[in-house]
């Protein structure tokens, strides 16, 4: 794991290259935000050849922002790939100017890969 995110309002990180990670970023935030919530900013990173998810946003509530940062990977050739696999229907992604790449490189389902993946569970 790169780094894990619990109940981290107003974290920022910014500027790394992550790198053949299993999760790059594990964050959970296990409450609503209340007003002027500040949500943890990644900015300018590489996120490079995941073993499984770049983001695995495990939280209730969790709300990330995401500004600048690059996203690149080889499509497995068993099946597809998300950058973002998010646990419950009630998490919020705040993302721009970010960029997204597929390399597929053997016989596999491109088709199937997606930037996120919610899996709409409703509250924890």
């Amino acid at each position: 794991m790169g780094i894990r995110i619990d109940e981290a309002e107003g974290a920022l990180v910014d500027d790394n290259f992550f790198v053949l990670d299993t999760w790059s970023v594990w964050t959970t935030t296990g409450a609503p935000p209340g007003p002027g919530y500040a949500p943890p900013f990644f900015k300018n990173n590489t996120f490079f050849i995941q073993h499984i998810w770049a983001f695995h946003i495990t939280g209730a509530w969790d709300y990330l922002k995401l500004r600048n940062n690059v996203f690149g990977e080889y499509v497995r050739s068993k099946w597809g790939h998300q950058y973002l696999n998010i646990w419950s229907a009630n998490t919020k992604i705040d993302s721009d100017y970010n960029f997204f790449w597929w390399h597929n490189d053997k016989q596999g389902k491109p088709e199937v890969c997606a930037v996120a993946q919610w899996h709409n569970k409703r509250g924890q």
